[in-house]
């Protein structure tokens, strides 16, 4: 099951609520066959504000943040949201070992815009390695690791106690716009019958999802960008609909060919 992104503020799309704070530390294994033999790596970050990359240990690329000494106090140098992607050079490819590597991702805030983070990697050589939306391990009270072993693990949205979310709700889906595959959140405050529907724009149902009878939780959904025929949609916009009694919610979903 995918992982939403991590961060906090107004990003609809963040699943995993990490603490308010200047400065995260992010890590995650991930296995290579014949490192020796990869020839081109590239990881696609999608972060606000500021990061610093490392690959087993050694800093690969800072983005957004001084070339000077840097620490958990630093800022970044504004508070752009921004996708980068980082190839990495002959020389880094050699930090690569065969079997287990490690990814950390150190994000920065910017001080005129500390009122949210996101933050969510892919990694490609070319073929997917980590995609976005995956588990990571975290580290975020506000001050450096003493150890790189993170306290926590994404994909719970932090809430008082074991507390389940407060309202009915359709999360836009993630990624937007998508060419393959894209998923859709939703959580609902009681058990409740549930269609989720895909629709075109002129209201005619393209493909039935979900239509059953759900407890209360949080659920996801994949659309291929499929018809209930099984044929391929054409690219453009299409409407998702929650119905939940006499309820209902809509997003847009963008499908590209």
């Amino acid at each position: 099951m995918l992982i939403y992104p991590m961060g906090f503020g107004n990003y609809e799309e963040v699943f995993t609520t990490i603490n308010l704070v200047q400065t995260v530390y992010f890590r995650k294994a991930f296995t290579l066959q014949n490192a020796a033999s990869v020839s081109y790596l590239a990881i696609i970050l999608n972060y606000d504000n500021g990061a610093v990359v490392y690959l087993n240990g050694q800093e690969i690329k800072r983005l957004n943040l001084s070339y000077e000494n840097i620490d958990y106090n630093t800022w970044a140098l504004d508070g752009e949201k921004r996708i980068e992607a980082i190839a990495l050079s002959s020389d880094q490819l050699k930090l690569l070992k065969e079997g287990m590597n490690v990814i950390a991702v150190e994000l920065h805030q910017a001080q005129q815009d500390s009122a949210d983070m996101f933050f969510d990697v892919r990694i490609i050589d070319p073929d997917p390695v980590v995609e976005f939306g995956e588990e990571w391990n975290y580290f975020d009270p506000g001050y450096c690791p003493e150890v790189q072993i993170q306290e926590k693990i994404s994909g719970v949205n932090k809430q008082s106690g074991n507390e389940m979310p407060d309202r009915f709700q359709l999360y836009q889906n993630y990624p937007n716009p998508f060419n393959s595959s894209t998923v859709i959140r939703y959580h609902l405050e009681k058990t409740e019958t549930v269609n989720l529907a895909i629709y075109d724009v002129q209201g005619k149902l393209v493909k039935t999802l979900v239509n059953d009878r759900q407890k209360t939780g949080i659920y996801s959904s994949v659309w291929d960008g499929k018809n209930k025929a099984g044929n391929e949609v054409s690219s453009g916009i299409y409407l998702c609909r929650l119905a939940i009694s006499n309820s209902f919610k809509i997003r847009k979903i963008v499908y590209v060919r």
